[in-house]
C-alpha cells in the first residue's frame, strides 16, 4: 500500500539513461475516482508532463521508476484533461455531517483507490464514495446507494413533430417561384495551396507541455525556508502552505523547490 502524499514530490528515474526527468507534481483521477490513471510530472525547467501510470516500471520508496523517455510521451487529449485531485476538499456524510478535509488517500500496487483518509482520523473505503463535487459525499447508511438515486426527474413538454401546416389556395399562388442560385464559374474555383513546409513526422514525438495550478499544495507543511529570486522569504520552515505562498512561489520559479521541500501536514 502507498499512500498519495508519498507520491507527491517523489524523483522520476529513467532506467534506460540512468537520469532524473522531474518530480512528481500531481494525479489524474479517473471519473468514479476509483483509480489514478496519470501522474503529473515537471522538470527543472517546471514544463509540465504526464506520464500514465501503465507505463511507470515500479512504484519505489524513493522514485517513480520508468523504463526509458518513451513514458512520457503524452496522448493527443491529455493537454484538456482538467486536473481533479480531491485533496483538501471538504467530506460530507449523506446525513449533512462535516467529517474534515480529506488529506490523504491509501493506494494498492495498481494505483488503485483504497481508503479516503480525514483531517479528523476518519477512514473510509472507496466502496462508501458516492460523490466528488465541490465536496465529497461519503455514504455511512447500511444500504447502497448510486449518485443516480439523487439525479432529478425532468419532465419533457410533449409536442408533435408531425403536424403539417396547409396553406389557404390564396396565398400559394402568390409564392413566386425559388431563383436558380447563381452559377460559379469554374475560373473562380481556386484550388488550395500547399504548405511552403510541410509537416514533419517524428518518429518520438515530443511531450507536450501543461499548465498546473498546484492547488494540492495547499495545507502541506514546507520542510525548509523557500527564498525568493530575491532573497524574500516565500514561505518559513514548518509553516503550512498557503493560497498566498503558492502564487508567491509561481511568481518566483520556485514551485519545485516547494514541492520537493514539502509534506502533508501530520
Amino acid at each position: 500500500m502507498s499512500l498519495l502524499s508519498e507520491i507527491i514530490a517523489k524523483p522520476v528515474l529513467n532506467l534506460y539513461s540512468g537520469k532524473i526527468e522531474g518530480t512528481i507534481k500531481d494525479v489524474y483521477f479517473s471519473s468514479d475516482y476509483k483509480k489514478i490513471q496519470t501522474l503529473k510530472m515537471f522538470d527543472n525547467d517546471e514544463e509540465e508532463y504526464t506520464i500514465k501510470v501503465d507505463k511507470i516500471y515500479k512504484l519505489g520508496e524513493s522514485s517513480v521508476v520508468i523504463k526509458n523517455n518513451e513514458a512520457l510521451c503524452l496522448c493527443i487529449n491529455e493537454n484538456n484533461k482538467t486536473e481533479n485531485n480531491p485533496i483538501n476538499q471538504n467530506v460530507y456524510t449523506l446525513d449533512g455531517e462535516y467529517k474534515g478535509k480529506l488529506i490523504d488517500i491509501e493506494l494498492n500496487e495498481k494505483f488503485e483507490v483504497q481508503t479516503l483518509l480525514t483531517s479528523t482520523k476518519a477512514n473510509y473505503n472507496i466502496s462508501k464514495l458516492l460523490n466528488v463535487g465541490e465536496n465529497i459525499i461519503i455514504n455511512t447508511q447500511n444500504k447502497k446507494l448510486s449518485i443516480s438515486n439523487f439525479k432529478p426527474k425532468i419532465k419533457q413538454n410533449k409536442t408533435n413533430n408531425n403536424l403539417i401546416t396547409i396553406m389557404p389556395k390564396e396565398q400559394t399562388e402568390n409564392i413566386q417561384p425559388t431563383l436558380n442560385p447563381p452559377q460559379i464559374e469554374k475560373e473562380e474555383i481556386k484550388k488550395q495551396e500547399k504548405p511552403s513546409q510541410p509537416f514533419k513526422i517524428y518518429k518520438q514525438p515530443t511531450p507536450q507541455k501543461l499548465i498546473g495550478n498546484g492547488s494540492f499544495l495547499i495545507g502541506r507543511k514546507a520542510l525548509k525556508t523557500i527564498y525568493g529570486i530575491n532573497n524574500e522569504i516565500i514561505i518559513k520552515k514548518d509553516n503550512i502552505i498557503s493560497a498566498k505562498n503558492l502564487e508567491s512561489a509561481k511568481k518566483h520559479s520556485k514551485l519545485v523547490e516547494l514541492t520537493v521541500f514539502s509534506k502533508i501536514k501530520a
